[in-house]
Protein backbone atom coordinates (compact mmCIF):
# COMPACT_ATOMS: atom_id res chain seq x y z
CA UNK A 1 0.00 0.00 0.00
CA UNK A 2 1.01 2.90 -0.85
CA UNK A 3 1.62 6.35 1.65
CA UNK A 4 -1.03 8.27 -0.66
CA UNK A 5 -3.13 5.21 -0.31
CA UNK A 6 -3.17 4.97 3.47
CA UNK A 7 -6.01 6.02 5.59
CA UNK A 8 -5.20 8.37 8.34
CA UNK A 9 -7.54 6.40 10.44
CA UNK A 10 -6.98 2.29 10.49
CA UNK A 11 -7.03 -0.38 12.59
CA UNK A 12 -6.32 -4.29 11.21
CA UNK A 13 -9.42 -6.61 12.23
CA UNK A 14 -9.16 -10.32 11.58
CA UNK A 15 -12.71 -11.26 10.75
CA UNK A 16 -11.41 -14.83 9.18
CA UNK A 17 -11.55 -15.69 12.99
CA UNK A 18 -15.14 -14.37 13.13
CA UNK A 19 -17.45 -16.78 15.29
CA UNK A 20 -20.66 -17.33 15.91
CA UNK A 21 -20.31 -15.88 19.15
CA UNK A 22 -20.01 -11.87 18.59
CA UNK A 23 -16.77 -9.92 18.83
CA UNK A 24 -16.73 -6.20 19.53
CA UNK A 25 -13.80 -3.88 19.65
CA UNK A 26 -14.29 0.66 19.77
CA UNK A 27 -10.97 1.97 18.14
CA UNK A 28 -10.15 5.74 18.74
CA UNK A 29 -8.48 8.26 16.89
CA UNK A 30 -4.67 9.29 18.19
CA UNK A 31 -4.19 13.22 17.61
CA UNK A 32 -1.83 12.85 14.83
CA UNK A 33 -4.17 10.80 13.00
CA UNK A 34 -7.37 13.41 13.50
CA UNK A 35 -4.91 16.51 12.57
CA UNK A 36 -3.82 14.39 9.58
CA UNK A 37 -7.87 13.90 9.00
CA UNK A 38 -8.51 17.27 9.61
CA UNK A 39 -5.53 18.69 6.68
CA UNK A 40 -6.89 15.95 4.78
CA UNK A 41 -10.82 17.30 4.62
CA UNK A 42 -10.32 21.11 5.06
CA UNK A 43 -11.08 21.01 8.78
CA UNK A 44 -10.54 23.15 11.61
CA UNK A 45 -10.18 20.34 14.15
CA UNK A 46 -11.22 16.76 14.44
CA UNK A 47 -11.90 16.74 18.49
CA UNK A 48 -12.75 13.13 18.86
CA UNK A 49 -13.28 10.22 16.02
CA UNK A 50 -14.04 6.40 17.34
CA UNK A 51 -16.19 3.38 16.14
CA UNK A 52 -17.73 0.92 18.04
CA UNK A 53 -17.73 -1.94 16.00
CA UNK A 54 -19.07 -5.58 16.38
CA UNK A 55 -18.86 -8.74 13.83
CA UNK A 56 -19.65 -12.47 14.12
CA UNK A 57 -19.73 -15.18 11.52
CA UNK A 58 -23.87 -15.57 10.22
CA UNK A 59 -24.88 -19.21 10.03
CA UNK A 60 -23.99 -19.18 5.78
CA UNK A 61 -20.56 -18.44 6.32
CA UNK A 62 -21.29 -14.51 5.79
CA UNK A 63 -19.48 -12.53 8.12
CA UNK A 64 -21.66 -9.50 9.57
CA UNK A 65 -19.19 -6.22 10.58
CA UNK A 66 -21.90 -3.57 11.85
CA UNK A 67 -20.60 -0.32 13.25
CA UNK A 68 -20.84 3.02 15.11
CA UNK A 69 -18.42 5.73 14.04
CA UNK A 70 -19.05 9.07 16.16
CA UNK A 71 -17.21 12.19 15.41
CA UNK A 72 -16.73 15.82 17.12
CA UNK A 73 -15.32 18.14 14.18
CA UNK A 74 -15.20 21.96 13.79
CA UNK A 75 -15.21 23.41 10.48
CA UNK A 76 -15.69 26.91 9.05
CA UNK A 77 -19.51 28.44 8.17
CA UNK A 78 -19.40 29.10 4.89
CA UNK A 79 -21.19 32.29 5.12
CA UNK A 80 -19.71 33.41 8.27
CA UNK A 81 -16.12 31.98 8.23
CA UNK A 82 -16.43 31.43 12.14
CA UNK A 83 -15.85 27.92 14.17
CA UNK A 84 -18.65 25.90 13.79
CA UNK A 85 -18.40 22.31 16.10
CA UNK A 86 -20.54 19.38 15.17
CA UNK A 87 -20.92 15.88 16.10
CA UNK A 88 -21.57 13.60 13.51
CA UNK A 89 -22.27 9.96 13.90
CA UNK A 90 -22.69 7.48 10.90
CA UNK A 91 -23.76 3.46 11.77
CA UNK A 92 -22.84 1.01 9.03
CA UNK A 93 -22.89 -2.72 7.94
CA UNK A 94 -20.62 -4.22 5.84
CA UNK A 95 -20.53 -8.07 5.25
CA UNK A 96 -17.83 -10.30 3.96
CA UNK A 97 -17.29 -13.56 2.96
CA UNK A 98 -13.69 -15.71 2.42
CA UNK A 99 -12.62 -16.94 -1.23
CA UNK A 100 -13.61 -14.85 -3.77
CA UNK A 101 -17.42 -14.25 -5.19
CA UNK A 102 -18.48 -15.71 -8.28
CA UNK A 103 -18.59 -14.13 -11.02
CA UNK A 104 -21.75 -12.93 -12.64
CA UNK A 105 -22.38 -12.05 -16.34
CA UNK A 106 -24.92 -9.34 -15.53
CA UNK A 107 -24.84 -7.48 -12.72
CA UNK A 108 -28.17 -5.76 -11.20
CA UNK A 109 -27.56 -2.97 -9.31
CA UNK A 110 -30.43 -1.83 -7.00
CA UNK A 111 -29.31 1.43 -5.01
CA UNK A 112 -31.92 -0.03 -1.87
CA UNK A 113 -30.58 -3.17 -1.74
CA UNK A 114 -27.68 -3.70 0.35
CA UNK A 115 -24.05 -3.83 -0.44
CA UNK A 116 -23.34 -7.55 -1.90
CA UNK A 117 -20.48 -9.54 0.46
CA UNK A 118 -17.00 -8.32 -0.08
CA UNK A 119 -13.97 -10.75 -0.44
CA UNK A 120 -11.81 -11.06 2.46
CA UNK A 121 -8.62 -12.04 0.74
CA UNK A 122 -6.17 -12.40 3.19
CA UNK A 123 -8.60 -12.79 6.51
CA UNK A 124 -7.91 -9.64 7.82
CA UNK A 125 -9.47 -6.00 7.10
CA UNK A 126 -8.38 -2.85 7.73
CA UNK A 127 -10.98 -0.88 9.08
CA UNK A 128 -10.83 2.67 8.06
CA UNK A 129 -12.60 5.96 7.87
CA UNK A 130 -12.92 5.91 4.37
CA UNK A 131 -14.81 2.46 4.47
CA UNK A 132 -16.57 3.42 7.41
CA UNK A 133 -17.39 6.61 5.07
CA UNK A 134 -18.32 4.96 2.00
CA UNK A 135 -21.11 2.90 3.75
CA UNK A 136 -24.45 4.21 3.72
CA UNK A 137 -26.23 4.30 7.12
CA UNK A 138 -29.07 2.71 8.35
CA UNK A 139 -32.72 3.95 7.22
CA UNK A 140 -33.62 6.34 9.62
CA UNK A 141 -30.26 7.86 10.70
CA UNK A 142 -29.17 11.27 9.47
CA UNK A 143 -25.83 13.70 10.15
CA UNK A 144 -27.07 15.99 12.70
CA UNK A 145 -27.12 19.91 12.01
CA UNK A 146 -25.35 22.56 13.83
CA UNK A 147 -27.06 25.00 15.76
CA UNK A 148 -25.85 27.96 13.73
CA UNK A 149 -27.50 26.39 10.45
CA UNK A 150 -24.48 25.33 8.92
CA UNK A 151 -23.38 21.43 7.96
CA UNK A 152 -21.00 19.20 9.46
CA UNK A 153 -18.66 17.92 6.60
Amino acid sequence: MTTAARSEFSRPVALDRATVAPHFREIVATEAERAALARRLGLAGVDLLSARLNWRREASGIISLEGELEAQVTQSCVVTLEPVAARVTDRFVRHFVQGSLPTEDEVVIDPEADDPPEPLGDGSTPIRGRRAARCRPKPGRRRRRARSGCWPP
